[in-house]
């Protein structure tokens, strides 16, 4: 094996530069024949050279052993390459298709106008109708009515405190309900 990690860095970097001289043009050659596309070919060349002058990689003596070496590497990097590509070619399909997804529910609620709000005061009046109906009828006073908590408080003889609690209840409950709903519609 050749390419000595103690040998002085001066001649490391001879011996890399030999070595890539000599064996580049075979390697993007073999790539080439692999992908057909002499772009995609030298940029994996390219990594393939820095992979090898990063980890000062040991090859073999003889040079067919080290250009068959390298063509094992080359290999192994155009495959990952391919996985790669691969990858993310799926993963931009699956978000073209998500992306149409939500552009059709998101255009039919402006095409609609009313639909949103039809559904978004059908989970409303749902919401209120299963709460329990102190808490409804207090965030009724309060959003419909336009009562204060005060004035609520007064007139069903309790503390503003109380009002306060089961206004706020309600609220967050209906939040999370129409939160779901804006969620399904993107």
């Amino acid at each position: 094996m050749t390419w000595l990690p103690e040998v002085h860095e001066k001649e490391n970097e001879k011996q890399f530069e030999q070595l890539f001289l000599h064996t580049y043009p075979l390697v993007v050659s073999y790539l080439l024949q692999k992908c057909g596309q002499p772009e995609m070919a030298e940029d994996i060349a390219q990594n393939i050279y820095l992979e090898l002058w990063k980890n000062q990689t040991a090859l073999p003596d003889c040079d067919q052993e080290k250009t068959y070496y390298l063509y094992g590497i080359a290999r192994r990097h155009f495959h990952r390459h391919l996985q790669h590509t691969l990858k993310e070619q799926t993963q931009l399909a699956d978000f073209s298709a998500a992306s149409a997804t939500a552009a059709d529910h998101l255009s039919d609620i402006f095409e609609e106008p009313g639909h949103c709000f039809a559904a978004q005061e059908a989970i409303i009046t749902g919401t209120l109708r299963d709460m329990e109906p102190v808490k409804a009828r207090f965030f009724r006073m309060n959003k419909q009515d336009g009562l204060t908590y005060k004035q609520i408080a007064q007139q069903e003889g309790v503390s503003v405190k109380t009002v306060m609690r089961h206004v706020n209840s309600a609220a967050k409950i209906l939040r999370s309900k129409l939160t779901s709903l804006f969620q399904f519609f993107l």
